[in-house]
């Protein structure tokens, strides 16, 4: 891919808002609404004071640019007491679309992360030609950004440039170690843009309302689901703003853990936090089957960085390559470096008297990127992705659930009660090379009946008989 083919790209990448709608003098209610859909307000509630605001984590948010305009108004209140830098050096204003993008990833009121206090802005044209293919061809640069937000939509020139263009960006993700969260269209379709939505490794985001594009991938590995989560603002581009301030009050979070938790910053671990923090309960419709890990339209759920944050909080728990002898807690995860060829990496879970309400687990691993070609100036690059596969399993040896996908880098788990007793999450490596993984997972514990529970008590024992309640459409 040359840079001709490139600098053409321009002209395909377009807005992923739509029309522009100005948030005016309701912008403050329209943040309390979504703070609370998203369950920012009882996450306050429950941390106080000491919750992780995004202070210190560097970001990067690459715009389409309005003439040569690409940056926020920095003269919004919003951005009071921040810092822009201008990393393509040629902006000259501010773009409507620029400031409600930032408005939601570090905005003063409106986002989940006031604490970031310095960002760098690209123009998007000047960050693919630059930054993703150095001189058209290169390397991708090596940056120490955290999260970077791409709120645009694009198809390329053909095929063969937006795969390049894909396998370049999955390549940063993993060089870098950055969550990249990039926005979906707002048409109600299943024509889903080639840039960047049908990349592995980043987290690919859509609306609530289901006004977005949806389906499956016809490119880089046709037949994955997209998107992986959703967001209630009323557009792709601000959603995609609000996902990245969650990714990054999570880093934030991940940092303060420190030495207890040091894997918890990588973006495996990040993004399958967020996914399975993700709330089922707005979308009655939402389902998944055994080889379709996630909702054709909602992905895993609505944002809900609660829930994501709690799953951190609850910390890394080691699994084992024979029977576990100690169980995992109600929330937490894991993140493996090497999972061998046809291993079996398994976590128990216990139970207790009353079971659990619903059970939410999310295994994610990355597309890996071999650059064949040493020198910087050529980029050859080689995909390998691995086939994993989560299941559960009663104490008795007994097949409870299980996601299998043949083509998705994800899979899910999602039941709606399960009754008490000892079960195993296996995560089983179906390739015949070794890989990677990250595991997160909730419980929410159904307590105990006091001395007045006696109904309650017997409505749970005739649920527990029933057996667990799985939130999909079974294969047939």
């Amino acid at each position: 891919m040359n840079k001709r083919m490139i600098s053409r790209l321009a002209f395909l990448v377009t807005l992923s808002w739509g029309v522009f709608v100005g948030l005016g003098s309701g912008g403050e209610l329209l943040a309390q609404a979504h703070k609370e859909a998203v369950g920012y307000n009882a996450l306050v509630a429950a941390v106080g004071s000491g919750l992780e605001d995004g202070s210190g984590i560097q970001v990067a948010m690459v715009e389409v640019p309005s003439g040569s305009a690409y940056l926020p108004n920095m003269a919004n209140a919003e951005f009071l007491g921040k810092t822009v830098n201008d990393g393509s050096g040629t902006n000259s204003g501010s773009t409507g679309h620029a400031t409600d993008v930032g408005r939601f990833y570090f905005g003063n009121t409106s986002s989940l992360t006031a604490g970031i206090d310095l960002f760098s802005g690209y123009n998007v044209n000047h960050w693919l030609e630059s930054r993703l293919a150095p001189g058209g061809a290169g390397t991708p640069l090596a940056e120490a950004y955290r999260v970077s937000s791409h709120a645009y939509i694009g198809d390329g020139d053909n095929t063969a440039t937006a795969e390049n263009l894909l396998m370049r960006m999955d390549h940063y993700v993993n060089q870098n170690g950055t969550t990249v969260v990039v926005g979906t269209s707002n048409v109600d379709s299943q024509n889903i843009p080639n840039l960047f939505t049908h990349g592995y490794n980043v987290i690919a985001v859509g609306s609530s309302s289901g006004l977005h594009g949806h389906g499956s991938t016809t490119i880089y590995g046709a037949g994955r689901t997209r998107p992986d989560l959703v967001a209630p603002l009323s557009f792709s581009s601000w959603n995609t703003g609000l996902v990245s301030s969650a990714a990054a009050l999570l880093h934030d979070k991940a940092d303060n853990m420190g030495g207890d938790a040091p894997d918890a910053w990588r973006p495996e671990v990040i993004k399958s936090i967020l996914m399975s923090g993700a709330s089922k309960e707005p979308f009655a419709s939402w389902d998944r089957t055994n080889t379709r890990p996630i909702d054709e339209r909602f992905g895993a759920g609505q944002l809900n960085i609660f829930n994501s944050y709690f799953i951190m909080d609850g910390g890394q728990f080691d699994g084992s390559l024979g029977v576990p002898t100690e169980a995992i807690g109600l929330r937490g995860w894991d993140y493996e470096a090497s999972l061998n060829e046809s291993a079996i990496q398994s976590y128990r879970l216990e139970i207790g008297p009353g079971g659990v309400s619903d059970l939410s687990v999310m295994l994610n691993w990355n597309m890996q990127i071999i650059d064949t070609d040493p020198s910087e100036s050529v980029f050859a690059p080689a995909t390998q992705l691995a086939n994993l596969g989560l299941s559960l399993w009663d104490e008795n040896e007994t097949l409870i659930d299980w996601s299998n996908s043949s083509v998705d880098n994800v899979e899910h788990l999602y039941l709606e009660f399960l009754a008490t007793g000892s079960y195993t999450l296996r995560v089983e490596n179906h390739s015949d090379f070794a890989s990677s993984f990250a595991l997160s997972w909730r419980m929410t514990a159904v307590p105990e009946p006091g001395s007045g529970g006696v109904l309650l008590f017997l409505c749970l024992g005739l649920c527990a008989r029933r057996g667990p309640r799985t939130r999909h459409r079974p294969q047939t």
